[in-house]
């Protein structure tokens, strides 16, 4: 006889969770991150390892680089200063089908038996 595998149900009502979905009181929520310690002593290791004049004269050779003209410097600075700016996504529509169409054909296939 083949032996059944029971999963015995949370303790905590819904799973674990609150009805607004959150975890509840008691629930280790997951297992988390594997690689986040690693990830956190490469970070301290760099900090410790690079001081404040190391970071002068970083910035002070991408600034020469984007004042001589050179486009990945430029757009380094002014990303690292002023953020990356917001990409906008243009959809050319002419002979193409669009979102709307392809649900509305989607939704002509389900109900055709």
């Amino acid at each position: 006889m083949a032996k059944e595998n029971k999963i015995t149900p949370s303790t905590n009502d819904n799973n674990g969770r609150r009805p607004n979905g959150r975890f509840a009181e008691g629930n280790p929520g997951g297992p988390g991150n594997p690689h986040a310690a690693a990830v956190g002593a490469w970070r301290t290791t760099l900090i410790n390892a690079v001081t404040v004049d190391d970071m002068r004269q970083v910035i002070d050779v991408l600034t020469d680089k984007a004042k001589k003209g050179e486009a990945w410097a430029v757009k380094e600075l002014l990303d690292r200063c002023l953020g990356k700016s917001q990409q906008k996504v243009e959809i050319e529509t002419s002979g193409k089908m669009t979102w709307a169409m392809m649900i509305a054909r989607l939704h002509q296939q389900a109900e055709t038996p």
